[in-house]
């Protein structure tokens, strides 16, 4: 969206990651916009934690989200 909340359909340009915590991204970095979307794939690494994951474009503010990654329950067999 730009700075007025409208939707751009058709931005293109390269967004950037930058990814902290327990976890990787699995895929291009930076990656290119198509039509105005992309996809990005993050991988959670053994532990439990915060991942943070930022994305930067040229005209726009970085947006950040935080993912809990938890410890994975012991299998009962």
């Amino acid at each position: 969206m730009d700075e007025f909340g409208n939707t751009r359909r058709m931005s293109s340009g390269a967004v950037q990651l930058t990814l902290s915590g327990p976890g990787e991204i699995i895929g291009d970095n930076p990656f290119a916009l198509s039509g105005g979307v992309g996809a990005v794939w993050v991988k959670a690494r053994e532990g439990a934690g915060t991942i943070r994951l930022e994305a930067k474009l040229t005209w726009l503010k970085p947006q950040q989200v935080e993912i809990a990654v938890r410890p994975a329950e012991r299998e009962s067999v």
